[in-house]
């Protein structure tokens, strides 16, 4: 079974077999986890699910990941959400309290 850094967590958490619940760029992450290792899945739902990454989303991603190595912990929890969660779109996100804390 090819070892990844998911396999590896759950290893170390002591946890055998789980339910991967995994949305937007998760589900790619959540969807290849059960590719290689299916005997540690015993429920799979994906949300979300990006069918492409254009050249501009990947190019802005890879400079947004640039960015990240400079920033402090708190900082750097703070950007991500911010990234991922639109501080100008929030108020048209239900919930986003609870999304955001997740």
């Amino acid at each position: 079974m090819p070892d990844t850094r998911v396999q590896t967590l759950l290893d170390e958490a002591g946890c055998q077999k789980v339910c991967i619940i995994s949305a937007s760029y998760g589900a790619l992450i959540g969807y290849r986890f059960a590719q290689l290792c299916p005997d540690r899945i015993s429920h799979l739902a994906l949300a979300g699910i990006m069918w492409r990454v254009s050249r501009l989303q990947k190019t802005d991603a890879l400079a947004h990941v640039e960015k990240l190595d400079d920033l402090r912990p708190d900082d750097y929890a703070t950007e991500v959400i911010d990234r991922l969660l639109s501080p100008i779109a929030r108020d048209q996100v239900q919930r986003s309290r609870v999304v955001e804390r997740v």
